[in-house]
């Protein structure tokens, strides 16, 4: 006979408390997921604690239907650490907590282990390697790569040889020359040998010893350097040495552009043992990576902020790129910042966490002068490339074309004819940021929010950029019927217009959320940028940092003060 016992459970509902349901299991184990009853429909709760009794009327607790997961999907610390959240943000606990979880999860399906077949060559394969060389190149290339890796090759490493591998690969094990099996959970990645790491300067040997004179227990380190001081060098030497230890790794960077080139970089170091997690993920994929690192099949997390939530059992330390930058602040669904949600947690866990930029927060700042936090100023670049030099232009007066003043387009000119890339950098996407009626005064403004709506020429259509409210372009003014709709302002889209004018010979590259779906695009865009060849890379902040750009010698930034006219008291530091 089942003994009747009562549970708490969090539901993700926008609420500020939790609810009381009655469960027939006395093995009950927090961190499940139930179906559970709830007003006319059912729902999905994570069971936070259980108890033989209730303060509520028992005659009005309803019963939990079923359970979900035969074990957690979240462990005692992410729910220790999702209250924490709640309470410091003023956030539904139930809404955190499911936050904490991929989306796959949120809902009732089940949790299975997402594991990822390895191909390798069957045991005794023969072939005459020069007929099928003849015959089949594509396959034989894939057999080549599969008799160099003797531990097998995944997907990602396949797809990296030929785009088109699946239908390879089924053709070779038809022929019964490959098989496949699942990777095993620990998959710890090839390492490479010193000697292809680059050798650390005097400044930066010595901030790594005084980092890893504090790696068992926590601390937060800032390093506190220009661009190019060499700071990825030493999150990826600290990472190195926690992997040594057994222990893993969660690596943020702010947004999907930085991911790229930073990729490359992590698996020249340590092979496959990554996992990677952003918004440009599907579902399944970004469930998959949460797995694996969960499993600890993948020893490193590198992702954006969501990727911060990401399970460990052994967790050894965290680094928070670009510290400062806003895309680690989440503003909509559940508010947090990244980065002091993250400084929370290694804290609870008692290990270190490695903050970096050249342009630390002021709070940050501040906290290194309380003598809170360490603080690593770096000042030399390893490379020996002098500082650029910085000239501020006033353009009052100036004659603009395509955008830019007459100034800047002598120097453009100049750089070109010296086959140099050019960087342009403005913050502004689109075509242009108002459209009014030059006799009335009306604006396009958004239905929902009331921000002006931004033109997109490329596709005849009026955009929100906060809550994304489109509309087709008006033929006449809405308020007086007047004809003559104008558009003042320019954005990116405009800019690129006006260049490609200008310049027609050479290639304008734009680089921003219009023109960027997915990694690999950004990857294709930037790649354009690695032949060394004259060019113009025009964009928002996707291209501003984070990315290796070894031909450009004049970068330009358009309208720099309008980052001042912002509501936002932080406006003179983002500038």
């Amino acid at each position: 006979m089942t003994q009747t016992r009562f549970a708490t459970f969090a539901l993700a509902i926008p609420l500020y408390r939790v609810f009381d349901y009655a469960i027939d299991e006395s093995s009950a184990v927090v961190g499940t997921r139930y179906r559970l009853p709830f007003a006319n429909g059912v729902k999905t709760g994570i069971l936070l604690s259980t108890q033989s009794d209730s303060s509520l009327d028992p005659s009005r607790i309803k019963t939990a239907q079923e359970v979900i997961d035969a074990r957690p999907v979240i462990s005692e610390h992410m729910l220790a650490l999702a209250r924490w959240v709640s309470e410091y943000y003023h956030q539904p606990l139930g809404e955190v907590i499911f936050q904490c979880l991929p989306a796959y999860l949120r809902g009732a399906r089940p949790h299975v282990p997402a594991r990822v077949k390895c191909w390798h060559l069957s045991p005794g394969a023969t072939q005459d390697l020069e007929r099928l060389q003849q015959r089949s190149p594509r396959q034989f290339e894939i057999f080549q790569a599969l008799q160099q890796q003797s531990a097998g090759m995944t997907a990602i490493q396949l797809k990296a040889i030929n785009t088109n591998w699946h239908g390879t690969i089924k053709a070779l094990q038809a022929k019964r020359l490959v098989h496949w099996e699942w990777l095993s959970n620990s998959a710890p990645g090839a390492q490479h040998p010193d000697s292809t790491k680059p050798r650390p300067s005097d400044e930066q040997q010595t901030i790594m010893s005084l980092i890893e004179s504090r790696q068992q227990r926590f601390a937060v380190h800032l390093l506190d350097g220009i661009t190019g001081s060499g700071k990825t060098e030493i999150y990826l030497r600290l990472i190195e040495s926690r992997l040594k230890a057994g222990q893993q790794v969660i690596y943020l960077v702010p947004e999907i552009g930085l991911t790229n080139q930073l990729i490359e970089r992590v698996r020249e170091r340590f092979g496959d043992c990554f996992a990677i997690s952003h918004s440009g993920l599907g579902e399944m994929q970004r469930y998959r990576a949460w797995d694996r690192f969960a499993r600890a099949e993948a020893s490193i997390m590198l992702g954006t902020r969501s990727s911060l939530f990401s399970q460990s059992d052994n967790l050894g330390l965290i680094i928070v790129d670009e510290e400062h930058d806003l895309s680690y602040r989440q503003e909509d669904g559940i508010r947090y910042h990244a980065r002091d949600v993250a400084i929370k947690r290694a804290q609870m866990l008692d290990i270190p966490i490695v903050l970096g930029s050249a342009t630390p927060a002021l709070e940050t700042i501040s906290n290194c002068e309380r003598n809170t936090w360490f603080r690593y100023q770096m000042d030399q670049r390893p490379t020996r490339f002098s500082a650029p030099s910085i000239r501020l232009i006033d353009v009052r007066n100036s004659h603009f074309e395509s955008g830019c003043s007459s100034q800047i387009l002598k120097r453009i000119d100049h750089h070109l004819s010296q086959s140099g890339q050019v960087l342009i950098y403005l913050n502004r996407r689109g075509f242009a940021p108002i459209v009014m009626c030059h006799e009335c005064g009306w604006q396009a403004l958004c239905q929902n929010c009331d921000s002006r709506l931004t033109l997109h020429h490329s596709v005849r259509t009026l955009l929100c950029h906060h809550c994304g409210f489109t509309q087709s372009i008006p033929a006449n003014c809405p308020d007086c019927g007047n004809s003559e709709i104008k558009h003042y302002g320019i954005g990116t889209e405009q800019l690129e217009q006006g260049l490609a004018q200008r310049y027609p010979e050479t290639p304008i590259v734009r680089i921003d959320r219009d023109s960027i779906s997915s990694r690999e695009a950004l990857k294709s865009r930037l790649q354009q940028l690695q032949s060394g060849e004259p060019c113009i890379l025009v964009g928002t902040q996707m291209i501003a940092k984070g990315h290796d750009y070894p031909a450009i010698t004049l970068s330009v930034v358009i309208d720099a003060d309008q980052a001042l006219f912002s509501a936002s008291y932080r406006a003179s530091e983002r500038l």
